[in-house]
C-alpha cells in the first residue's frame, strides 16, 4: 500500500475518535456507508482527504475501547492501513476479522513519519517504508 501517512497520538478510540460513537449505537457495518466519516470526529477536514492506500499512524493503545468492529470495516474497505506502536487484544482481533491491513506492534511509528509524509506498508515482510528527498527509507 503506498499512500500518505496521517499521524495521531496515544490512546485512539475505536468509538468516538476513528469513527463518531453515532455510527457504532446505530450498528452500522456496511464500510460504504461509512467510509466518508473515518477520523471526523478528530479531524473534520481530514474525513474527505483520505484516498485508498494511505495509512493512519497511531501511537500507544490504538483501537481502544468498545471492541465495535465497524470502524475497522470502514477502514478495510476504503483500503486505509492502521499501522500502530501498540493495539489492545479486541481492537487487534477485530482488525483481523475486518481483514484491515494493518501493523499492530510498530515502534517509534510516530516518530519514524510524518502527517502527510509518503509511505509503504508491506504487510508480508511487515514493514514501513517512507519517502525522502533522497529516496525510501525503512523502518527498522
Amino acid at each position: 500500500m503506498t499512500g500518505r501517512c496521517w499521524l495521531f497520538s496515544d490512546d485512539i478510540a475505536v468509538d468516538g475518535d476513528l469513527m463518531p460513537l453515532e455510527f457504532a449505537l446505530q450498528r452500522k457495518v456496511r464500510p460504504e456507508n461509512l467510509q466518508d466519516h473515518i477520523l471526523s470526529q478528530m479531524q473534520a477536514t481530514l474525513a474527505g482527504r483520505i484516498k485508498p492506500g494511505d495509512n493512519i499512524a497511531a501511537g500507544k493503545w490504538s483501537a481502544r475501547g468498545n471492541s465495535q468492529i465497524g470502524v475497522l470495516l470502514a477502514l478495510a474497505g476504503a483500503r486505509v492501513g492502521l499501522v500502530v506502536e501498540s493495539i489492545p487484544s479486541g481492537g487487534y482481533r477485530n482488525s483481523i476479522n475486518a481483514r484491515l491491513r494493518s501493523l499492530p506492534r510498530c515502534p517509534d511509528v510516530r516518530s519514524f513519519v510524518a502527517d502527510e509524509n509518503i509511505s509503504e506498508f508491506h504487510l508480508v515482510s511487515g514493514s514501513l517504508i517512507k519517502q525522502n528527498t533522497d529516496g525510501w527509507t525503512r523502518l527498522k
